[in-house]
């Protein structure tokens, strides 16, 4: 059997321990560091291109931890899925698509819904593109009055509710709300929802945003 040693209280030990102030916190740089470049020699036997892109990346994930990490901001999740829509979202490359693709066996279409949702809204675009949640009855009772006192088109607003989706029936438009507050446009596009314009404070201006993108409305 262990025998217990009385230790010393840390209160004593710290009663008359003088502490230096830590440093003053430095606001992180605007950007991340220059991208690196490798030679020939050091390039040989290796995949290069994907190893320039992997540190780019990393640079640019670090830079984004580092500010999301100061007081007042949130942390961003990271996972597999969303690194490599940010990537793709970040590199138009073919190749770096297909990779993509491969490895995190998505099929293409998911991830040119995925890339389009980030770039209109980051993260959070890519939750509402993947993610239903049902909003207080009254931020949707709201929506959907000021979209109906609002319109001023030739024929009635037809709108259909499902969860914190407000679908225009006719018009091929839909928007969605997001857990932040903000509306995100869509559009149907080939018998599927697509991304189609950045978020909107206002519920009749995302629907606005949706019509002027639609191809129907085109």
């Amino acid at each position: 059997m262990l025998s217990r040693c009385p230790g010393v209280p840390a209160e004593e030990v710290f009663r008359d321990a003088t502490c230096e102030p830590l440093p003053e916190l430095q606001p992180p740089p605007a950007r991340p560091g220059s991208p690196y470049v490798m030679d020939g020699h050091q390039a040989t036997g290796i995949d290069a291109q994907g190893l320039e892109l992997l540190i780019a990346d990393a640079a640019a994930r670090a830079h984004r931890m580092l500010t999301s990490a100061l007081p007042g901001d949130e942390t961003v999740t990271e996972d597999l899925w969303r690194d490599s829509v940010r990537i793709a979202a970040s590199h138009q490359d073919e190749e770096i698509f297909s990779r993509l693709c491969t490895g995190t066996g998505r099929l293409p279409m998911e991830l040119n819904f995925a890339v389009r949702a980030w770039k209109f809204g980051g993260e959070a675009g890519l939750d509402v593109l993947e993610r239903m949640w049902l909003p207080p009855k009254k931020a949707l009772d709201q929506a959907l009055s000021s979209l109906h006192a609002e319109w001023d088109g030739s024929n009635p607003l037809y709108l259909r509710v499902w969860g914190n989706r407000i679908t225009a029936d006719g018009l091929d438009v839909q928007i969605r709300l997001g857990t932040g507050g903000l509306w995100y446009p869509y559009a149907r596009e080939h018998g599927a929802w697509w991304p189609c314009g950045p978020t909107e404070q206002l519920a009749y201006a995302a629907l606005q945003s949706a019509l002027a993108s639609s191809p129907g409305m085109r």
